[in-house]
């Protein structure tokens, strides 16, 4: 395997790596030094020519051919905040086992990454949302490997939280962008149908899967309800129906819920039923 003992990031690497691993101090050795040999390979090829095609397809004129082994490094590990377009970029990639494996895996491998490191730097994550994060996310959602799955809906209800309980009010230009992030990723097709698929699976696929992907649709819900001065859009969120249907096959499954979240799933049928209103976008013009 090649070394990358010299480049600059090294030793900034060893630090990183050792804050990684103390998170997986309560795991058994293999996993830990199973994550400790995944992230040493990453290091070493850290996908030069997967990010240089990202940066290459921004636009006519851009970079073309591999990123330096340092410039990779960087992205991956110590990413600059305009760094995190490749993340919101590479997420969001359609990557076919049959034809896309070397994506796939810079895929996995950089939600991994971002799962484990860079969520706790609040700089990073907002920059993340305001390039698109946010729907790379909502594609995750539908991804084959549970691990991505439940990583996916974590970081959704993360960085949405916040935004779901101070509402829609707007105090900069900057704010109001972010919140039209937010508008379109609760108005996606994919959300709505992504989230019903894995309430609606019988098996939890994932620790607290069917918990999580309600809690994610009721606060969308309440988000995207308009105030009551506002005229509401026309047009329901798509595919509300298959969620209406997935709730309501939970509830019907017999599976164990607690009274808190059976109240929550029953009231956002109860709401979905009934078609929710929802917002104009946060950048139209009030």
């Amino acid at each position: 395997e090649a070394s990358c003992d010299g480049t600059k990031w090294q030793r900034a690497f060893e630090a990183v790596l050792k804050a990684i691993l103390r998170d997986y101090s309560d795991q058994d050795d293999k996993v830990r030094d199973g994550m400790a040999s995944g992230m040493r390979k990453l290091f070493e090829r850290p996908y030069e020519a997967e990010l240089g095609a990202l940066r290459a397809g921004r636009a006519s004129g851009g970079a073309a051919g591999p990123l330096s082994t340092e410039d990779a490094q960087r992205v991956v590990f110590f990413p600059r905040l305009s760094d995190m377009q490749f993340y919101a970029e590479a997420l969001a990639l359609e990557t076919p086992e049959a034809t896309k494996r070397r994506e796939k895996l810079m895929k996995i491998k950089l939600v991994s990454v971002f799962y484990t490191l860079h969520r706790r730097d609040g700089s990073l994550v907002d920059r993340f949302m305001h390039c698109g994060g946010l729907q790379a996310l909502v594609e995750l959602l539908a991804d084959d490997n549970p691990v991505v799955q439940s990583e996916a809906v974590e970081l959704l209800m993360e960085t949405l939280s916040p935004h779901m309980q101070l509402g829609r009010n707007a105090s900069s230009a900057r704010q109001a962008h972010l919140h039209h992030q937010i508008w379109l990723c609760l108005r996606s097709a994919a959300f709505w149908r992504n989230l019903a698929r894995i309430v609606a699976d019988p098996a939890e696929r994932f620790p607290r899967a069917h918990e999580n992907s309600v809690r994610i649709l009721a606060g969308a819900v309440g988000w995207l309800r308009p105030e009551e001065d506002q005229v509401p859009e026309a047009v329901a969120p798509p595919d509300v129906s298959e969620a209406a249907a997935a709730l309501q096959a939970y509830l019907d499954s017999g599976a164990a819920m607690r009274p808190d979240i059976r109240g929550v799933t029953e009231d956002l049928l109860e709401e979905l039923r009934e078609v929710p209103r929802v917002c104009a976008d946060p950048l139209e013009p009030q």
